[in-house]
């Protein structure tokens, strides 16, 4: 890979030197912490978002709502998880040979989207803290209580959410309805600046 060529060459023999799991454990939460600001950012860029509005569109939420999506968007969003999984080298670190990091990342990623936006009322208990359940993501995609629905951008790893500020989840609700609130309207702009404890 040509960042290896620019970057420093015993940072990526010590992730090279790496074992596998360890690797691809980083890799996930790499991944994920990626994918989780591009995701935020499909929703506050106003030109990402007439993109990203089209995932946003579906007024019920079932598993084929994962694949509901503008092909730019669904690039964009992969490539930021994709991009600092290459650029630590905790995929291909050698660069000299196949590694199944990345593959293994975007199967678990695929998966794991069509599981959280399924119609299923599927709740995890303690494990909610570190794995999204499908109401930690329907919340996300609720468009009532406007300033509460500018949260759950993590696709697998809710605590990402708590790092940064967006996690949303009440204990038992689930949201009554799906789809776009008015997108034109300042609300959905700085959903950002919304408080979501």
């Amino acid at each position: 890979m040509a960042i290896h060529r620019y970057s420093s060459f015993p940072f990526y023999t010590m992730m090279a030197s790496l074992p596998m799991l360890h690797r691809l454990l980083l890799a996930m939460i790499v991944g994920e912490i990626g994918a989780y600001w591009g995701h935020r950012v499909s929703h506050t860029h106003p030109w990402l978002w007439r993109f990203h509005s089209v995932h946003h569109s579906a007024e019920q939420m079932d598993w084929l709502v994962n694949s509901r999506a503008h092909p730019l968007d669904m690039v964009f969003t992969r490539l930021s998880g994709l991009i600092p999984i290459y650029v630590l080298g905790l995929a291909q670190p050698s660069a000299s040979r196949f590694d199944s990091v990345s593959l293994i990342y975007v199967f678990v990623g695929t998966f794991w989207a069509y599981l959280v936006h399924a119609n299923v009322r599927w709740r995890f208990g303690v494990a909610e803290k570190w794995l999204a359940a499908p109401a930690f993501h329907h919340w996300h995609h609720a468009n009532v209580e406007v300033a509460k629905t500018y949260v759950n951008y993590a696709a697998i790893f809710p605590w990402i959410d708590k790092i940064f500020g967006s996690f949303y989840i009440p204990s038992r609700s689930w949201p009554k309805s799906y789809g776009l609130v008015d997108v034109a309207s300042d609300e959905h702009q700085g959903g950002l600046n919304s408080s979501t404890s």
